[in-house]
């Protein structure tokens, strides 16, 4: 057998796990295999962040682990002569934590940073089954009263690419202030920590509805682009901002408005977000 036959043999006897439970209960691992998987997950990013060091946040295999038990992971593993390889690692976040959606009548679920094994990067499509695998468990979230919006700030060509194919299409930080402020988190670059100005963002001249149609829509390479939001529903992202921004009037301040990203504006949203949870909480 070849080097790429047995490849293609390890992929397609693959299975994803997205929970602890799951995994010892229905594909036979302990919390041994699981602690190697998350192990072998955390290396991974701390290889690839050497050479990348700002599209990737480090995570130990306790918060992998952790993020697994709490059922909002995806991790493609095979077996290989009875010993467990990860192959893909992608995991999902419900970015409002205190009850908030209960008053936006939407949760946010940001899907975020995902790595492949470097042996398995490419045409086994890895990516393209993690991206639909998050997806699937991000939609299990919905209940009767909760809408998802599942969000991802991609910083590579064929990344987006994935997403498009799985019409999670590109849209504007610039027009979705409440949103953009949600996953805007990076400790040296957003205005949230009062950083002037993020560098990495894509700007508001190429932000335009014209601008993003095609995005994605062919890919030629994987170069680094400036950080692009996508959604998974344009329209529900818009209500979100409208939710938000009506909800911002009845506590009795002026809502944040499209085109305007600063530390002022951050700022104003932090706190509409925590003036939320005191009311959730109330």
């Amino acid at each position: 057998m070849t080097k790429l036959e047995t490849k293609i043999e390890v992929v397609n006897n693959a299975i994803i796990i997205n929970s602890v439970e799951q995994a010892k209960t229905r594909f036979g691992l302990d919390t041994r295999d699981l602690n190697n998987l998350c192990t072998q997950v955390s290396d991974a990013i701390y290889e690839y962040n050497r050479d990348h060091s700002t599209e990737m946040l480090s995570k130990t295999p306790e918060v992998i682990f952790d993020q697994l038990n709490k059922g909002l992971s995806c991790l493609i593993a095979s077996n290989q002569e009875g010993s467990w390889q990860f192959l893909h690692h992608g995991s999902i976040y419900p970015l409002l934590e205190n009850g908030e959606e209960r008053l936006t009548g939407i949760q946010v679920v940001e899907f975020g940073s995902a790595i492949t094994h470097p042996d398995y990067r490419g045409e086994f499509s890895l990516g393209t089954t993690g991206v639909a695998a998050r997806i699937e468990m991000a939609a299990a979230l919905e209940t009767e009263d909760l809408s998802i919006l599942g969000i991802a700030t991609i910083k590579r060509l064929a990344t987006g690419h994935i997403w498009r194919k799985l019409d999670v299409l590109p849209v504007s930080f610039w027009q979705h202030p409440y949103t953009s402020f949600l996953t805007n988190s990076c400790l040296n670059s957003s205005e949230r920590f009062g950083n002037e100005s993020c560098q990495y963002r894509r700007a508001e001249e190429e932000s335009d509805p014209k601008a993003l149609k095609d995005l994605f829509s062919e890919i030629s390479s994987n170069d680094l682009i400036p950080c692009t939001l996508v959604a998974t529903d344009s329209e529900l992202i818009r209500n979100f901002e409208k939710n938000c921004s009506k909800l911002h009037i009845e506590l009795g301040e002026e809502p944040l408005k499209g085109g305007q990203i600063s530390v002022d504006v951050y700022k104003r949203a932090n706190w509409f977000f925590n003036k939320l949870a005191e009311t959730v909480k109330a």
